[in-house]
């Protein structure tokens, strides 16, 4: 009887050591799960908490036009129309005007009223004439690929002095100080001599679009 007693008492001893085991062995699974999740949630949550937000405007973009100027014709004069006008000074109630066409280019100074032609020096015919300016007692006009640029005396139209420059040659003025020239792109040249060669002090892109003449405006 005691003996029965006794084996009856080791197996639910056995039994309860085996329950407890168990239950040691659930709570230290779930105990692993729930570490292993709650670093999961920080490194996320961390992650989150840096990084930069992004977000969309649902705003359209606003452009803004440029201005469009008005005009007056305020009068009409007559021009010769076998000139082809690449460059345009108005200066001491006088036209000088640059033309450009192959083997017919010129410097000319003509009556602005009458249209007569005051002066004119034919440039040589591998020479296709582009843009002009006044500066001083000179008159300078480049030429188109040439890269040759001609300075005359504004009264007699003497050849004075050539030059080169290192583009092709479009519109040309100053500012008083620089020559300021453009090659047909939407770069402006400042110039400056040296010998017999203008080179490009300082560049300086204005415009998206290309610049075919230029003129400078004080004020």
């Amino acid at each position: 009887m005691k003996n029965n007693y006794r084996r009856k008492l080791d197996s639910v001893k056995s039994c309860s050591l085996t329950l407890v085991g168990l239950m040691l062995l659930l709570g230290g699974i779930l105990l692993v799960t729930a570490t292993v999740f709650s670093a999961e949630m920080g490194k996320h949550s961390s992650s989150e908490a840096t990084a930069p937000t992004v977000t969309k405007s649902t705003q359209p973009t606003i452009s803004y036009p440029a201005p469009v100027l008005g005009y007056r014709i305020v009068n009409t004069y007559p021009h010769d129309p076998r000139a082809f006008t690449q460059g345009l000074v108005f200066a001491d109630g006088v036209l000088y005007e640059g033309t450009g066409i192959r083997g017919q280019s010129s410097l000319r100074k003509v009556n602005l009223k009458t249209g007569n032609i005051l002066r004119v020096r034919q440039i040589s015919a591998h020479f296709f004439g582009e843009g002009i300016t006044i500066y001083g007692n000179r008159v300078i006009q480049l030429t188109w690929r040439a890269k040759v640029g001609f300075v005359y005396d504004r009264q007699t139209f003497q050849l004075l002095d050539t030059f080169n420059y290192l583009t092709e040659g479009w519109g040309i003025t100053h500012d008083g100080r620089s020559l300021i020239m453009s090659d047909g792109t939407s770069t402006l040249y400042f110039l400056v001599k040296v010998r017999s060669t203008l080179m490009f002090g300082k560049q300086t892109a204005l415009h998206e679009s290309p610049l075919r003449r230029v003129k400078w405006w004080d004020g």
